[in-house]
């Protein structure tokens, strides 16, 4: 194993809460900053993921993981989904917490991400969502967006993944480690059906 696939384990194993184990990296990912320009022009930022090995148009996915103080689990977590073998894409962290008190440019702002995913020079045009605990909103608006073909929740409340939740949305509890192993596998085989 090289230093690059040894780097990106540890990063999606601190991804997930304390004690939770992911599947070991399968694929070695290319990870770096990436600007994007919003429907306005202006550029927006953040963080993309790409599985090194991948040919052709891959799906992608949009990861919506704040937590508080941690611009890295959002880091973390978009170089997990690559290395299940998905272009995988976190926006600024401000982004998100913008959108989860229901600002409009916030909204506009992931739809032109949504949007950009879709048609940038890796994609299929199909465009999976993940989110963590605190963005069950923003997931619920995103979801209906054009493009979107999937979404997964993790970290679920109860009332959620009790009741179910209508497709597209998968909703998995996530509250502590052997629930995030459970979910984890769960999470990526979802998104890689739905976005093939």
């Amino acid at each position: 194993m090289d230093r690059r696939t040894a780097i990106a384990g540890l990063m999606a194993l601190v991804a997930a809460p304390a004690g939770a184990k992911l599947a070991p990296p399968d694929t070695e990912v290319k990870a770096s900053p990436i600007r994007w320009p919003s429907d306005d022009g202006t550029m927006l930022h953040g963080f993309m993921a790409i599985p090194v090995h991948a040919s052709g148009k891959q799906p992608s996915v949009l990861v919506l993981a704040p937590r508080s103080g941690a611009a890295k689990s959002d880091l973390e977590l978009t170089a997990a989904v690559a290395q299940a073998g998905l272009i995988a894409c976190a926006p600024d962290p401000a982004m998100i917490v913008a959108a989860m008190g229901e600002s409009p440019r916030a909204f506009d702002d992931l739809t032109a991400t949504i949007g950009w995913l879709g048609r940038n020079a890796y994609a299929t045009g199909r465009v999976g969502l993940l989110g963590t605990a605190g963005t069950e909103r923003v997931i619920g608006q995103l979801s209906t967006r054009p493009g979107v073909a999937a979404t997964v929740l993790l970290g679920a409340p109860p009332a959620l993944t009790d009741q179910g939740t209508p497709p597209p949305i998968l909703a998995l509890p996530a509250a502590d480690s052997a629930a995030w192993a459970a979910a984890w596998p769960r999470a990526m085989a979802y998104l890689k059906e739905h976005l093939q």
